[in-house]
């Protein structure tokens, strides 16, 4: 008996129906350890990216999709193929200090660990990482916004650049399954002052994000316009069931997104905007490993750097993508799987 009413209390304190609500609270941010091997404050620039469907291949379309990522373990998970080598060459392909990286996943806490190994066994260390606090969200008997990530992401990034301070340059790497288009769109806006306050309140409130959120978020986006610029976004193309969702890309419409499939095209789109050197070898050899791990067609990634030859405005980069062509022309394939 005594138990029970201790079991009783004990539920009534965890889905309290109290009218507060800490958005603050959703947003398990770890700042990690990079800065031990030569991080900075002020890095070059700074890259945000998405985890599920951007840099893991995961499904969560089903209730049975849910459980099985949740129960797999590091072992088990599956890298976008290209993804790994293009974050690691973002990060330290310009030597020191190393480019920050920061993952921002809609994922609860409880997974860092496993996804936190997933990227050790990748090689592949960053700056930050940040999970979504779905604990929380129970507690508060919030179940629609288990699923509604625009506020949590919005308040998860904005809070990294609150942190950057004046002058940082961001790239947004994301997917389409869920928010990124439309959440990169608004804090890219709000950062480049290319909205007032007071548009980026009514850009919330138009992507559904309820009034006690919002009073949460203003403050911080207050401190963040206008203190830096976004060299690139991208987003890739994810099938659902009902095929791919759309997004804006069209000329004209800020910030830019490169749609993409193959994370090849994030590399020649880094190389554009200056995260990548200007080197012929480095693209080359992501162009390798994209051909060893994707079976991507040498043909098809030559004519990619062509393309980006032909429509580069440095010198320095159509260069580097001549260069990148050469070395590639001029080795077979089976000699790059060593």
């Amino acid at each position: 008996m005594g138990y029970s009413i201790v079991m009783i209390g004990f539920l009534r304190k965890f889905f309290s129906s109290s009218k507060t609500y800490d958005l603050v609270r959703l947003v398990d941010r770890r700042q990690c350890d990079g800065r031990l091997v030569g991080e900075v404050s002020d890095p070059p620039f700074d890259i945000i990216c998405d985890i599920d469907k951007t840099y893991l291949e995961t499904e969560f379309e089903s209730v049975v999709d849910l459980a099985r990522t949740a129960m797999e373990d590091a072992r088990d998970k599956i890298t976008v193929f290209g993804a790994r080598e293009i974050l690691l060459a973002a990060r330290w392909a310009r030597g020191l200090p190393p480019n920050g990286l920061h993952f921002v996943s809609s994922s609860p806490p409880q997974l860092r660990r496993v996804l936190e190994s997933k990227l050790v066994l990748d090689g592949l260390d960053w700056t930050s990482d940040t999970f979504k606090n779905q604990a929380y969200n129970l507690q508060k008997r919030r179940l629609g916004l288990l699923r509604h990530h625009v506020a949590y992401k919005t308040l998860a990034i904005l809070t990294i650049m609150a942190r950057r301070g004046e002058g940082g340059h961001f790239v947004m790497i994301g997917d389409n399954a869920e928010s990124d288009p439309l959440v990169y769109g608004g804090v890219a806006r709000l950062l480049e002052a290319r909205c007032s306050i007071a548009d980026f309140e009514h850009y919330l409130v138009n992507a559904g994000v309820q009034s006690i959120e919002i009073a949460q978020i203003m403050p911080v986006a207050a401190k963040v316009r206008g203190k830096g610029s976004v060299a690139a976004v991208f987003i890739r193309r994810v099938p659902g069931p009902r095929g791919y969702k759309g997004f804006e890309t069209q000329p004209g419409v800020w910030p830019p997104m490169t749609g993409f499939t193959s994370f090849f095209d994030v590399a020649l789109g880094l190389l554009q905007v200056g995260v990548l050197p200007a080197d012929g070898n480095v693209i080359f050899r992501l162009a390798a490993a994209l051909h060893n791990s994707a079976l991507i067609p040498v043909n098809a990634l030559v004519h990619k750097i062509e393309g980006l030859a032909e429509s580069a405005e440095s010198l320095e980069v159509v260069a580097a993508c001549r260069s990148a062509i050469s070395l590639l022309e001029g080795h077979k394939p089976a000699s790059w799987l060593g």
